[in-house]
């Protein structure tokens, strides 16, 4: 495991402001079994480093799945929405009409180099890069397919205090890699107009269930659902 301390200190200031965008989500939140699980998790790695992590409250676990917008340091405005407001809420209905329930399972607790702590999908990919890729020879991954939610973030780029603790963290976090977090169908989808990037600040939300066209949805009803003055 290598942090990378640019990339943890930049992840820090992001999150450290208000931040405004426009994102597709599932969760937010996630079902009791899974976020209990997640707690649980939670509970372990701060034992392990105590005030070193910034947690997501239960309920603003989500795994993102595409952003339109991405996120910037003032409130959304019409005019930052597509022009053709009306046929991009058409396309986000008709492609989410078309894609059916599906089951998700989560498993595995992974920290990324910039420090945020994620659960990830329990895919064959992910399962197989774990299993092979420590072989010497082996190529690296081109990318490992899934949804993943994060569930905190170190708060400094520095985060152990001596050797023996990254050594004692890191075998601790090594033992979560299969760990079951639990399964869900997701049978719908939210767009979530935020305040803050980790979505502990919600402006206001619109639910598309998948396998089912919405209708009578307009521009103007959009943007107020979602909290952005027309």
């Amino acid at each position: 495991m290598k942090l990378n301390s640019d990339q943890v200190s930049e992840l820090c200031r992001k999150n450290s402001g208000d931040s405004y965008g426009l994102t597709i989500v599932v969760g937010l939140p996630f079902p009791p079994e899974i976020t209990d699980a997640i707690a649980g998790v939670q509970r372990r790695v701060e034992a392990w480093l105590p005030n070193r992590f910034r947690w997501y409250g239960l309920a603003h676990l989500h795994a993102s799945i595409y952003a339109p917008l991405h996120s910037q340091n003032r409130p959304l405005q019409r005019s930052d929405l597509p022009s053709n407001l009306d046929g991009f809420v058409r396309d986000l209905g008709d492609v989410v009409s078309r894609w059916q329930p599906f089951p998700l399972t989560l498993a595995g607790v992974q920290l990324g180099q910039d420090g945020v702590l994620i659960v990830g999908e329990d895919s064959l990919e992910r399962r197989l890069v774990r299993r092979l890729s420590c072989y010497p020879g082996t190529a690296a991954p081109k990318h490992v397919r899934g949804l993943a939610a994060v569930i905190g973030f170190l708060t400094t780029p520095e985060p152990f205090r001596s050797e023996e603790e990254r050594e004692s963290f890191e075998q601790g976090l090594a033992g979560l890699w299969d760990l079951p977090i639990g399964t869900m169908d997701v049978d719908l989808v939210w767009l979530v107009s935020y305040d803050h990037r980790t979505l502990s600040r919600i402006r206001g939300k619109v639910e598309f269930a998948l396998g089912r066209m919405r209708t009578g949805v307009s521009a103007m009803e959009l943007l107020a659902a979602l909290g952005i003055d027309a």
